[in-house]
């Protein structure tokens, strides 16, 4: 490999550990951290020295933001150089609340004196926006065109940068309809892995350091986000690939998209599935996961057509269509067992 090659590999490393520090400033900002998502946040931050180092110089410039009047106006530098910087201020302070567009302006500045450890402009979103459902189903329109269908009980974030759109699923599924854009790849974070598209359509799932990544339309490309060049995977459509953030299970396998999909139209359609494959699906949709008893429980099988505004229904028929019962262990944890 070149000394260029390094550069850029080293120009790119750090880049994304600029982005990944200034996101989770603007998450722990919003004071709304899911607790997967503090899990997520304290596996990144203690992941390496350079993470937490980031980190809290990302803190140092929101507190410069802090010091800035309210009425302050960055008029005193160049238009030359405000012409590089201004747009970010500008938006960010649209987007985001006031304190940290404070900080964002300082960040600017601090562009500007050439004091900054990568804060630029490539490394902070011109728009941030969170979507978020309880037991309800939501379309969003993203900043960038694109849009995105969202399931119940459901968490994401989209961040828009210079060069790539980042959009971050916390929690629960999404369909993503991808505007065409070659130059600014659409990034999912979901688990420990990068979803990357240019322009497509496909679903993400994610329960309990489980991902489901289905291709309806297009072409993706999965992997780690710790090291890109290893472990990747290239979706083609009519194609799922399931990870888990331990990576002691991947796989890809052909899927029926229109059942997966069928979540859309407020249906979770179970095919002839074992209790152990069902259970994720159906406990994604309670506020109490529903546990099995035993080896044996977990391989009856059930299937059918169900509301997903009211999955408890589908619990509580359970023992209806098998040779189970439903009995409630402390004050919330129902167990299946066989009768």
């Amino acid at each position: 490999m070149s000394h260029s090659d390094t550069n850029t590999l080293d120009t790119e490393a750090r880049e994304r550990l600029a982005e990944q520090a200034a996101y989770w400033c603007m998450r722990v900002d919003d004071g709304d951290l899911t607790s997967d998502e503090q899990t997520s946040f304290q596996r990144w931050i203690n992941s390496s020295p350079e993470h937490k180092a980031e980190y809290e110089a990302m803190l140092e410039i929101s507190a410069l933001g802090d010091q800035l009047p309210p009425d302050f106006a960055p008029s005193a530098a160049s238009s030359a150089d405000l012409s590089r910087v201004s747009p970010l201020p500008r938006a960010l302070m649209r987007n985001k609340p006031f304190r940290f567009a404070q900080a964002a302006v300082a960040a600017g500045l601090l562009v500007l004196a050439g004091g900054i450890f990568g804060w630029n402009q490539g490394y902070v979103p011109n728009a941030y926006t969170r979507y978020s459902t309880d037991n309800e189903l939501r379309v969003a329109d993203l900043p960038d065109g694109s849009q995105v269908e969202i399931n119940r009980n459901s968490v994401i974030s989209f961040a828009n940068f210079r060069d790539r759109r980042s959009v971050t699923l916390s929690r629960g599924e999404a369909f993503f309809t991808v505007e065409h854009d070659a130059e600014h790849p659409f990034i999912v974070h979901a688990g420990d892995r990068d979803i990357i598209v240019t322009g497509t359509r496909f679903n993400v799932w994610s329960y309990n350091g489980e991902v489901r990544v289905t291709l309806q339309e297009g072409a993706v490309r999965v992997q780690p986000q710790t090291n890109p060049e290893s472990g990747s995977v290239n979706l083609e459509p009519g194609m799922q690939l399931v990870y888990t953030d331990d990576n002691l299970r991947s796989r890809v396998s052909p899927v029926d998209v229109e059942e997966a999909l069928s979540w859309v139209d407020g249906k979770l359609v179970l095919d002839d599935l074992s209790l152990r494959e069902a259970l994720p699906l159906i406990n994604r949709y309670l506020e109490e996961p529903v546990v099995l008893a035993s080896p044996e429980v977990a391989e009856l099988r059930v299937g059918g057509i169900y509301n997903t505004a009211n999955i408890e229904e589908l619990v509580r028929t359970l023992p209806r269509i098998l040779p189970v019962r439903i009995s409630q262990r402390g004050n919330d944890q129902l167990v299946i067992s066989l009768r």
